[in-house]
């Protein structure tokens, strides 16, 4: 189903239409769709594009993005401070605890798809 992109309700405050290949399922916590007053599904996915804090850079890389991107449904993988002494593989004891929530979530998600034709 079609994408639509917004900065708060109705038609005139509409900034992209598209149809995405695959979206991520609504599980409890974390919904991706919703029911229109027309009947038609829409895809909801809420983020917010952020400055970068002065002084942190990408994991992979060590570069200063443009932006970040705060999203909960599809978490970008945390900035670091610059000059910390931290590898791909290593981890804040915060950071590992998001990443197996995260996880799990997404364990949840392929469950609803691989279960969706299933329903009778």
């Amino acid at each position: 189903h079609p994408w639509t992109f917004r900065r708060g309700e109705g038609e005139e405050n509409v900034l992209l239409k598209y149809v995405p290949f695959r979206i991520a399922p609504s599980i409890a916590g974390a919904v991706t769709s919703r029911i229109e007053s027309n009947g038609n599904t829409e895809g909801v996915q809420r983020f917010v594009l952020r400055d970068v804090p002065e002084g942190y850079v990408t994991r992979m890389g060590g570069s200063v993005p443009m932006c970040w991107v705060e999203d909960e449904i599809l978490p970008e993988v945390p900035l670091i401070r610059h000059g910390d002494n931290v590898g791909l593989t290593s981890f804040a004891s915060s950071e590992l605890k998001d990443a197996v929530q995260w996880s799990c979530l997404q364990m949840q998600r392929e469950h609803a798809i691989s279960h969706r034709g299933n329903a009778s």
